[in-house]
């Protein structure tokens, strides 16, 4: 046993309040998992090749399971309580697309489909557009209730032992998952999270080609969106070149796609470069659905959705 000196350290009150915060909301055992996560990162606490242990399998029967249906953000294509991926190359449009579905969560409005949108709060996770002169006449472009999506910009953390009491601003990593759910307990009733791109929230130390080190951060970011009922949907850059099929075009692990439970495509269509095809790729939950196509239109740009369906795949 390793004991941890903490009667002087801010960071450890930050996280009481913190705690108190998330406690109404989230069980002790998923508390203690964040916290055990939290520290093991932060001490880099070393585990003895003959350390003594014990161990025992954690066996659920089926007969105690109760089903329950699939809850969908948008009917067979997002889900909620799971991460969704889409993948595109870099210019096709896919923010665009990020925002018109932000926008259509925060009022209610239908899916072009014509399929219910539940209503409720979004959490932007961008590190390539600007707020300012990119994400917010987007959103305005698309009639967002912007009063209703909200940006994760960083992480704010306060120096123990100094004298002043001044806050630093340090990025967001998934590696920290405890602010993201601090994040989604404070703005509440939250459906719809992004994460654009994938790549740029990783962390440092992992390597977005290696399957185990993709699956050792996207894992926790998947126990939150069943947790909190939201669905997550991750942005990814498509691969230059190379063959297989067009979910193995995704840049970086093949864990991306293994770990999302539904896969979108959005590309050009060959014939028509002004085009957008936005296709399915792999669906674990539901039957194949079409696809759709739309164009970026108008000044401010917005996207402008076609009524008749995409067959091809």
């Amino acid at each position: 046993m390793r004991l941890i000196d903490v009667s002087n350290d801010q960071e450890i009150h930050d996280l009481a309040n913190c705690i108190n915060n998330l406690a109404p909301k989230l069980g002790k055992e998923s508390i203690l998992k964040l916290l055990l996560s939290h520290f093991a990162e932060r001490e880099k606490i070393p585990t003895p090749k003959n350390s003594p242990k014990t161990s025992r399998p954690k066996i659920i029967c089926m007969k105690d399971v109760q089903p329950r249906p699939v809850a969908w953000l948008w009917q067979d294509r997002f889900p909620l309580g799971r991460i969704s991926l889409l993948v595109g190359q870099p210019g096709l449009g896919k923010s665009f697309l990020t925002c018109d579905m932000a926008s259509r969560v925060s009022t209610g409005t239908p899916w072009p489909d014509g399929t219910t949108c539940p209503k409720g709060n979004v959490l932007l996770i961008t590190a390539e557009d600007h707020p300012e002169d990119t994400i917010r006449p987007r959103l305005d472009a698309h009639r967002a209730d912007n009063s209703r999506i909200h940006l994760l910009s960083g992480v704010l953390i306060k120096m123990s032992g100094q004298a002043s009491e001044k806050e630093y601003e340090t990025v967001f990593s998934l590696a920290d998952i405890l602010s993201l759910e601090t994040a989604l307990a404070e703005i509440q009733d939250v459906k719809l999270v992004i994460i654009d791109p994938i790549g740029s929230f990783l962390g440092g130390r992992t390597d977005a080609h290696r399957d185990n080190e993709v699956r050792e951060i996207l894992t926790p970011l998947s126990q939150l969106a069943e947790r909190n009922g939201v669905s997550v949907v991750m942005v990814a850059h498509r691969r230059k070149g190379g063959n297989g099929t067009a979910d193995e075009s995704a840049l970086g692990s093949r864990a991306f796609t293994g770990v999302a439970r539904a896969v979108w495509h959005l590309s050009k269509d060959p014939d028509d470069p002004e085009r957008r095809l936005f296709l399915s790729g792999k669906n674990n939950l539901a039957k194949q659905p079409d696809g759709l196509a739309f164009r970026i239109q108008s000044e401010p740009a917005y996207i402008h959705w076609e009524p008749e369906s995409v067959s091809m795949t």
